[in-house]
């Protein structure tokens, strides 16, 4: 994979997602999340920070 064709970070992870969502995109503390399993938290976790803490496109979260 060529980094250098995408514009951000969210991009070759969702072309990761879309290619492989059963593979194992990691494993921690023994439990092993697919790429699709990965997707779906980190959605549930923006949709949280929008609704919850009004967190909008273009801010910045630490």
């Amino acid at each position: 994979m060529e980094f250098a064709e995408y514009d951000n970070v969210a991009q070759p992870f969702l072309a990761c997602v879309r290619a492989n969502p059963d593979a194992c995109a990691m494993v921690f503390e023994g439990e092993r999340i697919s790429y699709g399993q990965m997707n779906e938290r980190v959605n549930r976790f923006a949709h949280l920070l929008r609704e919850e803490a009004a967190v909008t496109p273009g801010d910045r979260v630490a």
